[in-house]
C-alpha cells in the first residue's frame, strides 16, 4: 500500500519522542531529558535516554537509538509501512493514499475494526452486568480481576440477537457484521449472533487490534452440544493461519528472553503470563503454520513447545514440527505430566516450579519425533522417510547438517549415505522415497566397520565374565558398553549385586523375561567363557581390566573414525558455503580427534576394577 509522502511527513512532525516512548516503558526525569530500562537488552541500571530537544532516544548500554518511527519498528517489530500505520492509528491520523482505488478498500477494513472494537466492549460490558452471576466460574478457572481486564475477557449473553442489535444501533450494515464474524446466518436467513452464552476471549493482531473472538462454554453438556469452543469465522481481517493468541502482550518479553514458549489454548496463556511468564503465546488449537513460524522469527530463533502430558497434547506437538523444521528454528518441546496442562500447573505449583520443570525436561524436536513414533511402533524406515522428507525443504546449511548427523549416529547410518538420501528426496531424484530409506537401512550392516564387530564381541564376552563374576561389576564402568542390552543386563545385575539377592546366574536370567528375547536369555545361559575354569579370581580381575581397557580404546578409536568421516563430509556437504565456515569446522574436528589421540594413551595405565 502506498501513502502519500507529504502525508507521511506530516504525521512524523506530529510525533513526540517522549509520548511514544513513555507509552511502552516508565521514564523518570533526568536534567533535560529522561531516563529509564532499555526494551532492547537486560539492565538493572538506567542506560536508556530520551532526549525532547532533539526528539530522539539512546542507549549507551546496547548502542540503539533512533527518533520515534524507529523506536516503534525496533519495539514493535513492524516494517516502515507497518509502523506509519501503526502510528496513525494511535495519532487518529488518515493517512492519503497515492491511489484512490483502494480508498473503498480501506474504508471498508476501518468499517471492520470498528465493529469488532465495539464487540469487544459490548462483551466487557456484558461481563460487568452479569459479574455476580459469573463469579464462580471465573474463580473456578482462575480467572481473577487482572485476568479479566488485562485480556479484555467479555461474556456473550444467553440471546439470540442481542449483540446483533447493539451494533445495528451504530448503522453498520448487516453484509459488514457478517464479514466481521459476529453474526451469522440462522434459520429463514435471519442473523443471529455468533457468540451466544459463552465467555468471551478477544483475538488481537500483533499490533493489538482486535480482530476476532473465542468463545467457550460454561460447562460439559454444552460442550457436548454445541462445542467447548467456537471462533470468528475467517475473515479480511481475520486469518488463522496468521495469527497467534498472545503475542500483542507478549512479543517484547519473547524479545528479551530470546526464546517463546507456545502452548495450546487461551486460558494456558493467561494464566502463564499471569504467573510472571511472559514469553508466552498459544496457536489456539489450531495447528502451527509457516506464516506463524515466521511471525515469532521477528522475536527470537527459539521455541519451545509445552504442551498437555497426554495423547492429545502429544499429537498437538506433533502437528507443528514439519513448519518448524521448515523454517530453520531452534524448537524443543516438553511434556506435562499427565493430566496437568500449563494452565493447571501453574495455578498449582507456581512460576518457578513451572520453568523448573520446563528447563529440566525439554527435549529437542528431532528427539521427540523419534521417541513419538518408536512408541507407536513405527518402524525405522518409515521414521527415516518421514523426517527426510520434512526436512527437504531446507536447504543444505548447518542447521541441516548437525539434523542429518543425529540421525546418522541415532540409527548407525553413515553420514554420506544419509546425506545422499537426503538429496534424493530433495531432488525428486527417486519418486519411491520409501525405497530409498529401506535400500539406506539395508546397508547399515555392510557398511559397518571392523571395529564395531570387534567392540560387539568383546562386549559380549565381557558380559559374560561379569554373570559369572558379578562381584567384580561396577557401575562407573557401565558407560564404557554401546550396545542397550547389555547396559541394561548389567545395570540389572549390578542392582541384584548391591541388593544381595543375587542367587545365580539361571535365576537372575530368568528375571529378564520382559527386557530379553527368549532367544538371548538361553545364549547366556548356556554359554560360558571355557577359560575361566583354569584361572583364580585375581587372574580373573585382571582379565577384566585387560578387556576393559582394550574395550575403552577400541570406543575411542571408532569415535576418531567417525570424526574422520565427518570431516570429508564436511567439504561435500558445505560446497555452496563460505569457505571459512568449513574449515573452522574442520579445525574444531581435527582438535576433537587431538584430544581422543591423547586420552587413549592414557588408558594403558588405567584399572577398571
Amino acid at each position: 500500500m502506498r501513502y502519500k509522502k507529504e502525508s507521511i511527513e506530516n504525521l512524523l512532525s506530529m510525533l513526540n519522542i517522549v509520548d511514544i516512548v513513555s507509552d511502552k516503558l516508565e521514564l523518570k526525569k533526568s536534567g533535560a531529558g529522561f531516563k529509564g530500562l532499555c526494551p532492547f537488552h537486560h539492565e538493572k541500571t538506567s542506560s536508556f535516554v530520551v532526549s525532547p530537544s532533539k526528539n530522539i532516544y539512546k542507549c549507551f548500554g546496547c548502542g540503539v537509538g533512533g527518533d520515534p518511527l524507529s523506536f516503534i519498528m525496533n519495539y514493535e517489530k513492524l516494517s516502515y509501512i507497518e509502523a506509519i500505520e501503526y502510528l496513525a492509528d494511535r495519532y487518529h491520523y488518515d493517512l492519503e493514499r497515492e491511489n484512490s482505488n483502494n480508498k473503498e478498500r480501506n474504508d471498508e477494513y476501518g468499517i471492520l475494526y470498528k465493529i469488532l472494537e465495539e464487540s469487544r466492549k459490548f462483551f466487557i460490558n456484558q461481563l460487568n452486568l452479569e459479574r455476580s452471576a459469573l463469579n464462580f466460574y471465573l474463580e473456578k478457572r482462575n480467572l481473577d480481576d487482572y485476568s479479566v481486564n488485562e485480556f479484555s475477557i467479555g461474556f456473550a449473553p444467553d440471546s439470540f440477537n442481542a449483540l446483533y442489535h447493539h451494533l445495528k444501533r451504530m448503522n453498520f450494515s448487516d453484509d459488514m457484521l457478517i464479514e466481521a464474524g459476529v453474526v451469522t446466518k440462522g434459520r429463514n436467513n435471519k442473523l443471529v449472533d455468533r457468540f451466544i452464552n459463552r465467555l468471551i476471549f478477544p483475538i488481537f493482531n500483533e499490533r493489538g487490534r482486535p480482530i476476532g473472538f473465542g468463545g467457550r462454554v460454561f460447562n460439559d453438556l454444552d460442550a457436548s452440544k454445541f462445542g467447548k469452543y467456537i471462533n470468528s469465522k475467517e475473515s479480511k481481517v481475520y486469518h488463522k493461519s496468521e495469527v497467534l493468541y498472545g503475542l500483542n502482550w507478549s512479543k517484547q518479553e519473547i524479545n528479551l528472553k530470546k526464546e517463546v514458549i507456545v502452548v495450546e489454548g487461551y486460558l494456558d496463556v493467561i494464566a502463564l503470563y499471569k504467573s510472571g511468564v511472559k514469553n508466552i503465546v498459544s496457536a489456539s488449537g489450531t495447528a502451527f503454520t509457516d506464516k506463524q513460524v515466521k511471525l515469532l522469527k521477528k522475536y527470537t530463533n527459539k521455541i519451545i513447545l509445552c504442551f498437555d502430558g497426554d495423547a492429545a497434547g502429544e499429537k498437538a506437538a506433533e502437528r507443528m514440527i514439519a513448519p518448524i523444521i521448515k523454517n530453520d528454528i531452534n524448537c524443543n518441546v516438553v511434556a506435562l505430566p499427565l493430566n496437568e496442562d500449563p494452565d493447571s500447573y501453574v495455578n498449582k505449583l507456581g512460576k518457578d516450579v513451572f520453568l523448573d520443570y520446563i528447563k529440566n525436561n525439554e527435549v529437542d524436536i528431532i528427539d521427540f519425533f523419534i521417541n513419538i513414533n518408536l512408541k507407536k511402533a513405527v518402524s525405522e524406515n518409515e521414521i527415516l522417510n518421514n523426517l527426510l522428507v520434512v526436512l527437504s525443504p531446507l536447504d543444505e546449511n548447518t542447521t541441516v547438517f548437525f539434523i542429518l548427523k543425529k540421525l546418522s549416529k541415532k540409527f548407525e547410518i553413515p553420514l554420506s549415505t544419509i546425506t545422499k538420501s537426503f538429496r534424493d528426496i530433495k531432488n525428486k531424484k527417486n519418486l519411491n522415497k520409501d525405497i530409498t530409506i529401506s535400500n539406506l537401512l539395508a546397508q547399515k550392516n555392510s557398511d559397518s566397520s571392523r571395529l564395531s564387530k570387534i567392540i560387539k564381541d568383546l562386549e559380549r564376552e565381557l558380559l559374560l565374565i561379569f554373570l559369572e563374576y558379578p562381584k567384580f561389576l561396577d557401575m562407573e564402568i557401565i558407560y564404557l558398553f554401546k550396545n542397550e542390552d547389555t547396559k541394561k543386563v548389567l545395570n540389572l545385575l549390578l542392582e541384584y549385586n548391591y541388593t544381595k539377592v543375587f542367587i545365580s546366574k539361571e535365576n537372575f536370567l530368568d528375571s529378564l523375561s520382559s527386557e530379553l528375547s527368549l532367544k538371548q536369555i538361553n545364549y547366556l545361559k548356556l554359554t560360558r567363557p571355557k577359560f575361566l575354569d583354569a584361572l583364580d579370581e585375581e587372574r580373573i580381575k585382571d582379565i577384566l581390566n585387560d578387556y576393559l581397557r582394550k574395550l575403552d580404546t577400541l570406543r575411542n578409536k571408532k569415535y576418531i573414525e567417525e570424526i574422520k568421516k565427518e570431516i570429508i563430509n564436511i567439504n561435500d556437504f558445505f560446497e555452496e558455503l563460505d569457505n571459512d565456515e568449513t574449515e573452522n569446522l574442520k579445525k574444531i574436528k581435527k582438535a576433537d580427534i587431538s584430544e581422543i589421540t591423547h586420552k587413549i594413551k592414557q588408558i594403558k595405565s588405567i584399572n577398571y576394577l
